[in-house]
This record gives C-alpha cells, sequence and structure tokens, in this order.
C-alpha cells in the first residue's frame, strides 16, 4: 500500500531514489496504448476500409509519437508534473490554462468511464442481461479496488498481466475466426477506402488508442531518466502500430460484420468467454494508470492541510462521474468522442500551440511549418471526427433500442 503522503499527492512516486527503469516504463506506456481497446480495430477497418485505417493508424502513431516527445522535452523545461499544469505554464494566459486544464480533466473521466462502458459491455454481453445499469454497477464494483494502487511497482505488474491478456484475447479472436470462416476469401477483406464518413468514424477509435498524451504523465514522473521517455515513446508506438495494424486488417477479414467490439461476434461460447475474461483482465488491470492520471489532472489541492480529504473526494467524485457516464448504451460512439475529439484535441491541438508559446520567435521556419501543420490536421481531424460520432450517438437515441 502507498504511504498516507503519496495517497494525498495522487501522483505516481518515484519508487526509490533510482527511479524506476526503462522496460517498467515501457511495459506500463505499452498497456496504456495497447488495451482492451484494440478488439474495437477490426470495426474502425470495417468502417474506413484497409486503406482507411492504415492511413488514420499511422497518422495517429506518427503525429503521436513526435507530439509526446514535444511535450516532455517542454515538461523537463519547465518544470511541469501533469498535462494541465504544463498547458497553464507554456500557454500563461489564465484563461487559455483554465481551459486546457479543464479539457484535460474532462478528457481523463472520459476515458475512465470508457473503460468502465467497456467491461460493462462485456458483462452484459456475456451473462446476457439487458438491464445497462446492473452491468455497469458490477463493472464498477470490479474496478474499485484498483483505484487504490499508487505505486509504479504495483501498476506495472498489473500492466504485464494486461498486455498478457491482450495477446492471448487476439489469439483466441483470430484462431476461433479461421477456425469458423471456411476460408479468409478475397470478398471478405475490406476495401481500400469506403467513405469520408467511414474515415471519421475510424479516427476516434485510433485516437482513443494513440493520443495517450494526458494520461501518462505519471510514467515519466517516475523514471530514473526522463530523457528516455520520448525514445520508449517512439519504439513502444511503432511496435504497437504494426500489431494493430495486422491485428485490425485480419479480424475484420475473419469477421465481415463486427458489431463493435470483436470478441463479442466470437460464434462458439468457450473462446467467447475466454476472450472476454481476457478484455476483462486487461481493462482492470489498466484502470489505475488512467485512474491516477485522471487524479492528478484534476486535484490541485492548494491547502497541504487538507491534502488528504480533498484526493479522497476527488477520488470519490471521479469513479462516480465516470459510472454514470458509461450509462449510456452508445459506447463505440463514446469512445470515439473521447478518442476523437478530447484525446486527439490533447495530442494534436494543444503540443503545437504549448511548442509555440514556449519558444516565441526561436522558433526555425521549418518547424513552425511542422507544428502549424500538425494543428491543422488536429483541427480538420477533431472536427469531422466528432460531428461523426455526435450524429451516431442521435441516432441510436432516436433508435427504440439504442445499440
Amino acid at each position: 500500500m502507498s504511504s498516507t503522503k503519496e495517497e494525498s499527492d495522487g501522483l505516481i512516486k518515484h519508487e526509490a531514489e533510482a527511479g524506476t527503469s526503462v522496460w517498467s516504463s515501457g511495459i506500463a506506456l505499452a498497456k496504456a496504448i495497447n488495451g482492451a481497446g484494440c478488439f474495437v480495430m477490426p470495426f474502425a477497418a470495417q468502417k474506413a476500409g484497409w486503406g482507411g485505417y492504415m492511413l488514420c493508424l499511422s497518422v495517429c502513431v506518427g503525429v503521436g509519437a513526435f507530439s509526446l516527445e514535444n511535450l516532455f522535452d517542454l515538461k523537463r523545461l519547465k518544470g511541469a508534473q501533469s498535462y494541465g499544469e504544463l498547458a497553464r505554464l507554456t500557454l500563461e494566459s489564465p484563461a487559455a490554462g483554465g481551459v486546457a486544464r479543464a479539457l484535460v480533466g474532462l478528457c481523463t473521466l472520459g476515458v475512465i468511464a470508457a473503460y468502465v462502458a467497456f467491461i460493462a459491455t462485456t458483462i452484459a454481453t456475456g451473462f446476457g442481461t439487458s438491464r445497462r445499469w446492473h452491468a455497469v454497477l458490477a463493472a464498477g464494483c470490479v474496478v474499485l479496488p484498483t483505484t487504490f494502487l499508487g505505486r509504479v511497482h504495483e501498476i506495472a505488474s498489473g500492466a504485464k498481466i494486461g498486455i498478457s491478456a491482450v495477446l492471448l484475447g487476439s489469439i483466441v479472436v483470430v484462431v476461433s475466426g479461421l477456425a469458423t470462416t471456411s476460408v479468409a476469401a478475397p470478398h471478405n477483406i475490406p476495401p481500400p477506402f469506403t467513405s469520408l464518413s467511414g474515415f471519421n468514424q475510424c479516427f476516434g477509435p485510433v485516437a482513443f488508442l494513440y493520443c495517450v498524451h494526458g494520461n501518462v504523465f505519471p510514467l515519466e514522473n517516475a523514471m530514473a531518466d526522463p530523457t528516455k521517455f520520448g525514445q520508449v515513446g517512439r519504439i513502444i508506438f511503432a511496435v504497437t502500430g504494426l500489431l494493430n495494424l495486422a491485428f485490425g486488417i485480419a479480424a475484420a477479414a475473419l469477421y465481415p460484420n463486427v458489431t463493435s467490439v470483436v470478441v463479442n461476434d466470437i460464434r462458439h461460447p468457450f473462446p467467447r468467454i475466454l476472450a472476454q475474461i481476457c478484455v476483462c483482465g486487461d481493462l482492470i488491470s489498466s484502470y489505475p494508470i488512467i485512474f491516477t492520471a485522471a487524479v492528478q489532472n484534476i486535484d490541485t489541492p492548494t491547502d497541504k492541510h487538507n491534502e488528504v480529504i480533498a484526493f479522497s473526494r476527488t477520488r470519490a467524485l471521479i469513479f462516480v462521474a465516470s459510472v454514470l457516464i458509461a450509462l449510456d448504451e452508445s459506447f463505440v460512439a463514446i469512445v470515439g468522442i473521447v478518442g476523437g475529439f478530447g484525446q486527439a484535441v490533447l495530442a494534436f491541438v494543444f503540443p503545437p500551440l504549448m511548442v509555440a508559446a514556449a519558444t516565441g520567435r526561436s522558433l526555425s521556419t521549418f518547424s513552425a511549418i511542422i507544428q502549424g501543420s500538425i494543428f491543422v490536421l488536429g483541427v480538420v481531424l477533431v472536427f469531422s471526427s466528432t460531428v461523426a460520432d455526435v450524429a451516431t450517438i442521435i441516432a441510436d437515441h432516436r433508435s427504440p433500442r439504442g445499440n
């Protein structure tokens, strides 16, 4: 268990004077990126086509890794401990910093709500319950104990379990698909591109995986050599990107009509239940990483005497709010909005603004063009993806049975 001081800060602290290793931080980062959301990738590949999915994944991986490295360069320059604090220090304007911090808080809240919704969806499918609130309440009870984990070695141990669960679940999906599909016929493979609307619906779930910029500051804070986090990020982004590319296209071909989460489309009960257990195991192991980041981003107590009370209150508010948000049945659309709007803003839109504000006129022309291009690309993708996901939510709520 963490000490009272560590819990009151709501941060992941150094485990010892030496800090955490590159290996441990890399595992935790891989877990934060490549979680159960990868089982939505076949759905994304079918929506955009294999070429559109590849393009979307390449943009999120490439720009995401570049922006992450920029953010942590600024973090060390400004001495910030969280994304919200970095935004306040670099943008300088209290209003701009306040907006950035509010957005970070909402995004992290949305992410942990999506985790609860993901577990609830899996529980509802596995046990056949028709009452959404039963499944959400059960999911909340499952993840609540993990919110008391705060030390990196505890979270890294859970991350290893989560990665193993994702790999096992992915293998079950592919093997089961091969066993129930006579041949992965060419006509089952998604076309190269479907439509602009399909690409927009693909972007949100992919961004949900790779735009984790607001949630990984605690991992870098705990490293023995924080300067290596950017290098770790590039490697992890590239490796998980290749794995998700292969899995998304292969599973989309093996399951021609993916409903949303591919594990729920496995025909035979035993492999389906096994894959669902893997999904839940992964989500439970990932939850402490996201939850700790949420507390860190939202809770900034000024009264040191009341730090423990403030931390406990923030923990309770975050948990209750995430459960309430998870009650909405438009699961994939919620993931799309959290990823395509909230997380994409933090990964594509704010970093160029922070770099420009921090460097000023010392920014070279070439760098200014790069940062400006990322900003414009981010605004376009965020707007188009959000419009598509909001339209999906409206359509779901107008439907008599929703999702």
